[in-house]
């Protein structure tokens, strides 16, 4: 379950003195420290710490501290998941192995396709309640037609289509801890352009300007 398998961000996207970067290095240093006996997964910290960082500043900045010796790092499998996750724990942990194993069974047993479907919804909700509120008014949901135009090009849909004042807006969900995968993400906003809406995509998380280029 995408929730909790762990995404292999792109090297190029941050350069190596990237100041982000240093600060979130130095935010983990202080975090581990005080941490000692604990064992984190890579997401994990990166929802932790994701109002200072962009999920992937803080992956580096964990692999920066691995390969320097600070941090000691293992690749675990997820049964539930049929996925991997990276587990960091300070040098100074004398015994990470239990934890270890308490972190990995606790993943797992959460990474269920149900629990994917209850947050998924839980974001639809949130959104259809939130442009009700400011007194949009829904046209479609689960489509990909408005106005007699009608995308065919692939079988994607767009969640909502909500108007108000005259302007139609397109919009997707995505309430789940991964980023939008690039393809779809164009895909979105080329079938709004060929209805004619203002694209809205409504994430969980989402990269900065810039990083959902090529």
């Amino acid at each position: 379950m995408e929730e909790f398998v762990e995404e292999d961000f792109e090297e190029e996207r941050i350069h190596p003195e990237d100041p982000y970067l240093q600060t979130a290095r130095e935010e983990l240093r202080q975090f581990f420290a005080q941490n000692r006996e604990r064992v984190f997964f890579s997401r994990q910290l990166e929802v932790r710490f994701e109002g200072q960082f962009y999920h992937w500043i803080t992956n580096r900045a964990l692999r920066d501290l691995a390969a320097e010796g600070l941090l000691r790092t293992e690749r675990k499998e997820l049964v539930k998941a049929k996925g991997i996750i990276h587990l960091y724990w300070h040098r100074r942990n004398r015994y990470p192995r239990r934890a270890a194993a308490n972190v990995v069974a606790l993943v797992d047993s959460y990474a269920t396709y149900a629990l994917g479907e209850t947050l998924g919804l839980h974001g639809e909700w949130m959104i259809m309640e939130g442009f009700a509120r400011n007194r949009f008014v829904m046209l479609g949901r689960e489509t990909n037609e408005y106005l007699g135009r009608k995308w065919t090009d692939t079988n994607h849909n767009l969640y909502f289509i909500f108007e108000r004042d005259g302007c139609a807006y397109g919009i997707e969900v995505k309430n789940t801890l991964g980023y939008m995968d690039r393809a779809v993400l164009r895909i979105k906003v080329a079938i709004c352009q060929y209805l004619g809406l203002r694209p809205v995509m409504a994430c969980r998380c989402c990269p900065g300007p810039g990083c959902m280029t090529t």
